[in-house]
């Protein structure tokens, strides 16, 4: 029992160890992508290159900080308190109601439950061209015989207590990714559509949609190192170093072949 106790005990010691040396890393990568962000930028480079770099900037911080919020979710928060207070959603956009209610309004003992109040948050959803406020509704039940309470929990969420929709996010992502529409840019096509969305919002939304995507990145990972073959290609990059010193970097793509399948 013994010797159990103290594997244990090293296995929680080392792993303990592991995460710590995480956490010091991701902070000091925070605190470097920080001090590259807010750094004096080189004269040569022009308004648009600028903002590239700051949205790549935000994003890996963005990305940085949620990785860091998943190892220190059991820990005291060590956010500020002074953070900016949300904005509400602009009260001209339509609602549409989503409603959580449980399966089952009659308590264990028989008792019929009453419906006494309710819960309301507000998400933020896109269908191209349009945006609407998606109000989730979960209505609060109580049994008065035996003073029990049900309540249906809220669906899951890419960022939690965020206001975008897995939609939105969608859409960010395939717009900047698929459709090489920069961050600054879609910024300007939501605020003529009513809605402001400033860029560094949506890089902090695309780095957590990063960290949420990384489990979908490893099984691609995993699939594409069965193959027996693979083709790879590279295109090189400019990066930039601690001192904002450019370096040549590279980004490499790695797929199948037509006839990996074949036998």
């Amino acid at each position: 029992m013994r010797i159990l106790a103290q594997s244990l005990l090293n296995k929680v010691t080392q792993d303990s160890i592991r995460y710590q040396k995480h956490i010091d890393a991701l902070t000091h990568e925070i605190r470097l992508l920080r001090h590259l962000r807010f750094a004096r930028k080189s004269e040569a480079m022009d308004d648009r290159q600028l903002r590239l770099f700051d949205e790549a900037i935000n994003e890996d911080i963005a990305a940085a900080e949620a990785k860091l919020a998943e190892l220190t979710k059991d820990q005291p928060s060590t956010k500020p308190r002074n953070q900016p207070k949300r904005q509400p959603l602009p009260m001209d956009l339509p609602r549409v109601d989503v409603h959580h209610e449980p399966t089952q309004t009659e308590c264990d003992c028989g008792t019929a439950m009453d419906r006494i109040s309710q819960d309301v948050s507000e998400r933020l959803h896109y269908v191209p061209g349009t945006f609407h406020v998606e109000r989730h509704l979960r209505g609060v039940w109580v049994c008065r015989c035996c003073e029990c309470m049900r309540q249906e929990p809220m669906p899951a969420q890419i960022i939690n207590a965020g206001i975008p929709t897995a939609g939105l996010l969608a859409h960010v992502v395939v717009s900047k990714y698929l459709d090489h529409l920069p961050l600054y840019r879609q910024s300007k096509i939501f605020a003529r559509e009513g809605v402001e969305l400033s860029m560094s919002t949506l890089a902090d939304w695309v780095g957590a949609c990063g960290v949420a995507l990384e489990p979908l990145t490893q099984a691609l990972k995993a699939q594409l190192l069965q193959s027996r073959m693979l083709h790879a290609d590279e295109t090189p990059i400019v990066v930039l170093g601690n001192k904002a010193q450019s370096k040549r970097g590279y980004v490499w793509a790695y797929a199948t072949g037509v006839h990996d399948g074949a036998q």
